[in-house]
């Protein structure tokens, strides 16, 4: 489940060497989505398969998309998104095609330590906040101010908050709600099965800044330039 194209388009390619016009650096917020949901972590259990929760983002598009001002929150079944999970701060990607994995709640005493998957280096500050095993949601949003969702995973029959319907709750500690293939259908339900969990962070996911397309575009005008020179020199 964790096949992923870490390629760069031609079209974006040509863009960059050639110089022909800017990009932006980040895709709309749909490419984002959680990707999976362990609520697990943190017991005593024998059964418990991480020390911790975590939360993993996943970028379904060619770019990388840039995380400052991005907000990871959680809710309880019935609540409100006033729990922070974490806040992305300046420097923060998730390169194309990427996975980026948010550790959180506190360690338990059974499970395996959650290590390399780069989740004590993001640049931005976190609440520890823990996640029911049961019923609860979690949400992306792009600003806290006013807060746009790019995606919303409920899980649990009594979960208020979900997407058309609350994904069923984990069936053990053991395992994490898993996205089925990276499809986003806006259906928590259908979305999301209990899987062995998997998190997984990509090798560009943290403090990785995305260049300003004016560089990229002055970049490119200096290539075009050097090999234009070199046409002239050649008649």
């Amino acid at each position: 489940m964790r096949t992923s194209s870490k390629k760069m388009s031609a079209a974006v390619f040509a863009a960059v060497a050639l110089g022909v016009g800017a990009f932006a650096p980040a895709t709309s917020s749909a490419a984002l989505v959680i990707n999976e949901v362990y609520s697990g972590g943190g017991g005593a259990g024998a059964t418990t398969a991480f020390t911790r929760d975590f939360v993993e983002l996943y970028n379904t598009s060619a770019v990388a998309v840039p995380l400052a001002g991005y907000t990871l929150q959680y809710a309880s079944a019935a609540g409100s998104f006033t729990n922070t999970i974490f806040a992305f701060g300046p420097g923060s990607v998730i390169g194309a095609g990427d996975f980026l994995t948010v550790a959180t709640g506190s360690a338990g005493s059974a499970g395996v330590p959650l290590t390399n998957l780069n989740t004590n280096n993001l640049n931005g500050t976190g609440s520890g906040a823990s996640l029911s095993a049961t019923a609860g949601a979690v949400r992306l949003i792009d600003n806290a101010a006013t807060p746009n969702v790019v995606d919303l995973v409920g899980y649990g029959s009594t979960a208020v908050n979900f997407e058309t319907a609350p994904a069923a709750a984990p069936t053990s500690v053991a395992v994490s709600l898993n996205r089925t293939a990276f499809l986003d259908t806006n259906n928590n339900s259908s979305d999301f099965t209990s899987q062995a969990p998997t998190p997984t962070a990509g090798p560009t996911s943290v403090a990785n800044p995305v260049p300003e397309p004016t560089s990229l575009f002055a970049a490119g005008l200096a290539i075009a330039g050097c090999l234009a020179g070199r046409r002239r020199h050649a008649v």
